[in-house]
């Protein structure tokens, strides 16, 4: 997996062709497909709208090998942040790390909220480099990371931890933002998990949702299904997905474990810690 480190950045770009704009039909459809199709109708037409991989990266596997692989690049998009620390109403805490430089004495200047994929943070290459984008001329956004609770170095307060329906822990510190800074208009960009989380948030908010617009990359839009699918007896599973989420939940667990059992609900720590699989 490491040579792909050492190979040039433009063998593994990638082209996303979007069809002519169109007018938005007035009703949406009921499937997710049909309403991507009313709502992204610069998308909807395959014909004219369509995505080219990376000829040496043709597949999702292969791509998310290689994701792993910058892990070892860390120069390749250099992100300094600011560390805060978010306590929640509930004595909760989790890390919020805001990408350098800060522009808190620009009035108005927009912010992205950034939910990382499950136990991710902002030194995942995913994160690095979207921030080393958008945080860079003509963009110049701020960026701000929210991370789980004991996750990235903050241990948990609380029996709390996280999961793929909890939105509160998003909500609050939204709304904090929105309070702490008015004028800023309040941009949501979720990976994975945090997809989920996002647009989980975004729909349970409705008309009063306090982001001005939302971006989900990569979600895993049924929960089950996906847990389901990456448990099946497959070699990639075995060695690649079920069991780099699996060893990354378990850490969660074990660095955080004398709070989790002190919670309310009866938790068999050595059957977590020997789990093989996310299911």
């Amino acid at each position: 997996m490491l040579y792909t480190a050492l190979l040039p950045k433009w063998w593994f770009k990638v082209q996303l062709t979007h069809a002519p704009p169109e007018k938005q039909p007035r009703r949406s459809g009921r499937t997710l497909g049909e309403q991507l199709k009313t709502m992204c109708p610069t998308l909807a037409d395959p014909a004219k709208a369509h995505y080219i991989p990376s000829w040496v990266m043709p597949g999702g596997d292969m791509q998310t090998i290689y994701l792993y692989t910058q892990h070892f690049k860390p120069a390749g998009c250099p992100v300094s942040y600011e560390r805060d620390i978010f306590e929640f109403s509930d004595g909760g805490k989790a890390a919020i790390d805001w990408a350098q430089p800060r522009r808190d004495a620009v009035p108005g200047s927009p912010l992205i909220i950034l939910v990382p994929g499950i136990a991710g943070g902002s030194h995942d290459y995913y994160a690095r480099s979207f921030i080393h984008r958008v945080s860079q001329q003509p963009y110049g956004y701020q960026v701000v990371v929210l991370h789980s609770r004991g996750c990235n170095g903050v241990d948990l307060h609380t029996p709390k931890a996280f999961h793929a329906g909890m939105t509160e822990d998003l909500r609050e510190f939204v709304k904090h933002l929105a309070e702490s800074r008015p004028k800023s208009p309040l941009i949501g960009i979720g990976f994975s998990l945090g997809a989920n989380i996002l647009t989980k948030y975004v729909g349970e908010e409705g008309a009063s949702c306090r982001l001005v617009a939302a971006a989900s990359v990569c979600n895993p839009f049924d929960i089950d299904t996906t847990v389901r699918a990456m448990c099946l007896p497959t070699i990639k599973n075995r060695f690649l997905y079920a069991a780099a989420l699996t060893r990354s939940l378990i850490s969660v667990f074990t660095s955080n474990q004398k709070v989790i059992l002190a919670g309310e609900v009866a938790l068999d720590a050595k059957r977590i810690v020997s789990a093989r699989n996310i299911n």
